[in-house]
């Protein structure tokens, strides 16, 4: 079983939309994969349509009743968030603890988490997920105040989370909410590839609008518009995570 999450401690940068359609994609590819909500806000919880479970991730946390996700479409399961979840209330291996028993259950697990960041004085959602992961990635905009706090952010993950969880690999660096219309993304591309050029992910995530209008109705896009741009995007951005985790 592959666990991983999009990490980043800033906001608005894509990390539910894009773990909703990850996920997606790899059930669509025929892999069992269970998407994990440790947002308070729930927003992977109301995207995917399973706001109504009488089960969700804090009784998985406290070992409560038995573990019964949603099944969204095939192999596609949703352990949906809880607003009174506090990170704190848990030790940071609470999660890893308790996917153990369901690792032949799964063939991917990715974990939503609120931007966050990773300090020594407190335990965050970030914190939880990251302990529990074997990869992460991070998500950036192609704009400034994005791409200048990701080598912060890694290395603050690097320090406290890697050191710790020696399973954890960092898969990558890629763009999301890309425009089609600005040049920006070629001069960040650039900054990023003589920064980290092999941790630069080849494809990235335009900006579509039909995205929006497909996690409103619950869905993703590929049962909204199987065919527009945002999922050609995915399509892309899977085959390529998948190579990266195939070669380690």
């Amino acid at each position: 079983m592959e666990t991983g999450c999009i990490a980043n401690k800033k906001g608005g940068v894509g990390k539910t939309t894009n773990s909703i359609h990850l996920g997606a994609r790899l059930a669509a590819l025929g892999y069992d994969t269970l998407l994990v909500d440790l947002d308070p806000q729930m927003d992977l919880t109301y995207g995917t349509g399973s706001q109504d479970n009488d089960y969700n991730v804090l009784d998985f946390l406290k070992g409560n009743g038995p573990f019964t996700p949603i099944q969204r479409s095939d192999h596609l399961f949703i352990l949906p968030g809880s607003d009174e979840l506090i990170a704190s209330d848990f030790e940071p291996t609470a999660l890893k603890k308790a996917l153990k028993p369901y690792s032949k259950h799964f063939d991917f697990v990715l974990i939503d988490t609120p931007p966050a960041s990773i300090n020594k004085k407190e335990i965050s959602q970030a914190e939880i997920a990251l302990m529990a992961s074997s990869f992460f990635m991070i998500s950036l905009e192609p704009k400034m105040y994005s791409v200048k706090n990701a080598n912060s952010f890694l290395g603050s993950v690097q320090e406290k989370i890697m050191k710790k969880n020696k399973e954890l690999r960092f898969i990558g660096f890629f763009f999301t909410n890309v425009l089609v219309t600005k040049k920006s993304i070629n001069v960040w591309t650039e900054f990023m590839k003589e920064k980290a050029s092999n941790k630069l992910f080849k494809s990235f995530i335009r900006t579509d609008a039909q995205v929006e209008e497909a996690v409103d109705e619950g869905l993703t896009i590929f049962q909204y518009n199987p065919n527009c741009r945002a999922s050609l995007d995915y399509i892309a951005f899977t085959r390529e995570l998948l190579k990266r985790l195939e070669d380690g």
